[in-house]
């Protein structure tokens, strides 16, 4: 569908871009070679690339899911990446919405070079977003729902000691301790999902760049 968008494009480059191209329909050759290269890379090397992708998305929710419905995965809640030391899960997750993040760089730079864009273009940043996002939630959901049960637990646990604690201190006296409260606060902090703050900050960034540009070409273009 876009390249069909495209081909008027190529004869009208200067309404299109807003200068010249080198692949203006009228230089044949350059015209040629232009088109084709888009194909193979969009037809053939991104094909691949979310096959791959998607391949290992779907292995990765497997093995995590088997680790979680029969308790095998392990949960350090004072590991220094604050998800329960399984951050490695969430930079795997992340490497892999990388290749989304190349359809947006496209998308950008050709917010940049384009003086018009299309409506499918709009629409696949759109689509990239929710693909972004769905990725980041569903592919280490396994690890969310094991994270949320052992918080659950362990705040539980720790806070009936705490009642306990409170009722002894008002009944007999003497210095409540604090201990096991920040231990509380520490683990109702924990994040649920395997992000380490520099990971997370890069997934925001690949969720909601290209909503925010697709809105941005559309007030501006």
């Amino acid at each position: 569908m876009s390249l069909v968008q495209r081909f008027p494009s190529a004869v009208a480059v200067r309404n299109t871009y807003g200068h010249d191209s080198y692949d203006a329909l009228p230089r044949v050759l350059s015209f040629f070679i232009g088109k084709t290269y888009v194909i193979l890379v969009f037809a053939v090397v991104y094909a691949i690339a979310l096959s791959v992708a998607f391949q290992v998305t779907y292995a990765m929710m497997s093995i995590l899911r088997f680790l979680g419905n029969n308790d095998l995965l392990q949960i350090n809640l004072f590991h220094e990446d604050n998800c329960g030391g399984r951050s490695r899960f969430g930079d795997a997750n992340l490497l892999i919405m990388l290749i989304y993040a190349n359809f947006i760089a496209v998308r950008a730079t050709m917010y940049l070079t384009h003086y018009t864009t299309y409506f499918v273009a709009n629409a696949a940043l759109l689509g990239c977003s929710v693909a972004a996002a769905v990725q980041s939630i569903l592919a280490v959901y396994s690890i969310h729902r094991v994270l949320v049960r052992k918080k659950r637990e362990c705040i539980d646990a720790l806070g009936r000691r705490l009642n306990v604690d409170v009722d002894t201190t008002l009944r007999v006296g003497g210095r409540f301790s604090s201990d096991i409260l920040a231990f509380r606060n520490h683990v109702a902090g924990l994040y649920t999902y395997p992000y380490a703050k520099p990971a997370l900050a890069a997934v925001n960034v690949i969720r909601f760049l290209p909503a925010a540009l697709a809105v941005a070409t559309v007030l501006t273009k």
